[in-house]
């Protein structure tokens, strides 16, 4: 099942959105996220959270369409982007992609990345996505479509990460290590439309700027 996690984040460029709601089967709001999903008009399946950001306005108008609400206590250890991504987790979700997740709040988009990870390594394949920028974290392979100029970024969020190739790039890059205190993996560009990325160890989070 491809799902959705709208977060109450940053949003730009409303048709991109509202061009792609339909690529989802299931929608999952957190918390503030259901007030870009009344905009975009898109009817989650579950608003969770604290209910501490979402409209008192939108409150009512999804309770009036009996979209479900699952209500947490304000107090938590929890983040609404990790709670969203356990409850997905335990609903044997596979595929997730995440908008409102990054932005200009760096504190909040290392957050949600940091906070990825532990599912990733668990297989469940996670996407940010927004209009300029799509980030994918991975511990394996990955196949990125793009236009020749695309900006790559390869980071590691794992300490080290091992056996990095990068095939399509102008810095191609065969069964290297990447240390997450040294990123030399910065601002590569792609020469085909279609690049392979490849990690052999540890955890990669892959930047796709767009032109």
């Amino acid at each position: 099942m491809t799902s959705l996690i709208m977060i109450n984040g940053e949003y730009s460029d409303d048709s991109w959105y509202q061009s792609r709601a339909h690529n989802f089967e299931f929608v999952l709001c957190g918390d503030g996220g259901a007030n870009y999903a009344r905009k975009y008009n898109i009817r989650p399946d579950l608003i969770l959270g604290d209910m501490d950001s979402i409209t008192d306005e939108n409150l009512s108008y999804f309770k009036e369409r009996n979209v479900e609400i699952l209500t947490v206590p304000r107090e938590k250890d929890f983040t609404d982007t990790q709670l969203s991504l356990y409850h997905m987790q335990n609903m044997g979700i596979k595929d997730i992609t995440i908008w409102g997740g990054i932005g200009n709040r760096l504190d909040h988009t290392l957050a949600n990345l940091y906070s990825a990870v532990d599912y990733v390594k668990k297989g469940i394949k996670i996407t940010f996505e927004s209009p300029s920028l799509t980030i994918h974290i991975i511990i394996d392979r990955l196949i990125i479509k793009g236009d020749v100029g695309d900006t790559i970024s390869v980071l590691a969020l794992s300490e080290y990460a091992k056996g990095v190739s990068l095939d399509g790039f102008k810095y191609p890059l065969k069964e290297v290590e990447l240390e997450a205190f040294n990123p030399i993996g910065i601002s590569n560009v792609l020469v085909n439309n279609e690049a392979r990325v490849k990690v052999a160890e540890g955890v990669l989070a892959v930047f796709h700027n767009y032109i």
